[in-house]
């Protein structure tokens, strides 16, 4: 029972130990826009827990909509040092990345828009276009 226990610690610790140092050597702009990704992965893991609580879910995803509008300024031109994990993509088609920027927004605003509504049973479905827009986002412009 006991190597079992050091074994799932070894374990943990290798597939733990990158994603605790991803934002390692980051500064300025590139730390603070990973830091903003990490506290909307964080907000969209809190959100989906409140989808029976329109009034939290929208106090949430409002702070996601505050994302959503300044994003791209988070991606001044020559930002890409490492650790960054942006794909250089984004500079090269920044036009379509804020485009990709507004879909997230949209989404978020939908979402909202269907929390006020008190409208607790379709908000499963403007979370999954919020996620959507994320993953979307993510395939085309993150390493």
């Amino acid at each position: 029972m006991f190597y079992q226990w050091i074994r799932i610690a070894c374990v943990s610790w290798i597939f733990i130990t990158p994603a605790a140092f991803a934002h390692e050597g980051a500064t300025g702009v590139v730390k603070d826009r990973m830091d903003r990704f990490k506290e909307s992965k964080e907000i969209m893991k809190q959100l989906k827990t409140r989808l029976d609580d329109p009034a939290k879910a929208s106090e949430l995803a409002n702070r996601l909509l505050d994302w959503a509008q300044v994003m791209p300024d988070y991606f001044p031109v020559n930002s890409n040092p490492p650790p960054s994990e942006a794909l250089d993509r984004i500079w090269d088609e920044f036009a379509a990345f804020e485009q990709a920027a507004r879909d997230y927004e949209e989404a978020t605003q939908a979402f909202i828009d269907v929390a006020s509504q008190n409208a607790a049973g379709e908000l499963p479905t403007a979370y999954r276009a919020i996620g959507q827009a994320c993953k979307d986002c993510h395939n085309r412009y993150k390493d």
